[in-house]
């Protein structure tokens, strides 16, 4: 009997002429001893064809708990299957296309029940959450970040804007939730470049803060609200996923919590000093341990 692939590339081959189909006819006709059929192959090109190498460029050792310098949507490939707990970034708000596509890109690379917490702005909140179901993950909740210390002008809207939502998607059915309850209130400060970051608070879905961002960018959230979340929805030893570091916050809290983490940043610039600001950023192993055992925060 003939092989009804061979029949299928060989009709293929006619009607969208390309050495790939050619090449794929020649395959089985080979396979089937067709000699007539090869022939018609190579006629069409089947030996001209030859794949594109793939060529990973970077190993997991490479590119495990350092940031890497490029664009995301490269990087991701490189990211292995099924290898990230926690998705954790804080894409460019307008680009709704970036929200597809890293929905598309988390039903890859995220574990069973693996969650993914993702900033956007209030005015594109709905516009984000759709494109991110619309390419296959499931919305779970809105959480809110409110930094009382600084408000960001919305000027077409004349508006000040005081909060941001990070939405809590999942993939279809995982139900992914914080290995334990996001505390009611929160407390806490931490030691940056020598100085201490005071108090943060956290009430259930809303963190306050009263301290601006950290890491230089304008948009750039607070440690407080990192570590919050990142601790809640992730376990010490956990793989972060952050395709869109920006000055490094996240793989900084990463370091503090004992989280492993991929991160990109496509600013050459930027990644540079993040990879910086993450190298002068201690693992302190002893509070690190009283952090797991006793669930205290005292870095």
């Amino acid at each position: 009997m003939t092989d009804p692939r061979l029949q299928a590339y060989l009709k293929i081959m006619k009607e969208r002429p390309h050495p790939f189909y050619a090449a794929q006819a020649y395959r089985f006709a080979a396979q089937a001893g067709d000699t007539a059929a090869m022939e018609e192959a190579i006629k069409a090109g089947a030996l001209s064809w030859r794949p594109e190498p793939v060529v990973r460029m970077r190993t997991e050792e490479d590119m495990l708990d350092r940031i890497i310098t490029g664009d995301a949507r490269e990087i991701a490939k490189e990211v292995p299957d099924g290898s990230i707990d926690l998705i954790m970034t804080d894409p460019v708000y307008q680009n709704i296309d970036d929200y597809a596509w890293l929905a598309e890109t988390a039903l890859r690379v995220l574990a069973p029940k693996g969650a993914a917490l993702v900033w956007c702005s209030k005015p594109k909140l709905a516009r984000s959450q759709i494109a991110m179901e619309n390419a296959g993950l499931e919305y779970v909740y809105t959480l809110d970040y409110t930094v009382t210390a600084k408000t960001y002008r919305m000027r077409w809207y004349n508006l000040f804007c005081w909060s941001t939502p990070c939405l809590w998607m999942q993939r279809d059915g995982s139900a992914s939730r914080p290995r334990r309850w996001i505390p009611d209130v929160y407390n806490d400060s931490i030691m940056l470049d020598g100085e201490s970051v005071e108090l943060r608070k956290a009430v259930g879905d809303t963190f306050v803060s009263t301290g601006g961002p950290s890491g230089g960018y304008i948009w750039n959230k607070n440690l407080g609200v990192l570590k919050a979340w990142i601790d809640a929805f992730s376990a010490p030893g956990a793989t972060i996923w952050d395709p869109f570091t920006g000055s490094g916050s996240v793989p900084v809290v990463c370091r503090l919590l004992g989280r492993h983490f991929y991160a990109s940043e496509i600013k050459s610039d930027v990644a540079a000093a993040a990879q910086q600001r993450l190298d002068n950023t201690p693992l302190p192993m002893k509070d690190l341990l009283s952090v797991v055992e006793q669930g205290a925060f005292s870095l």
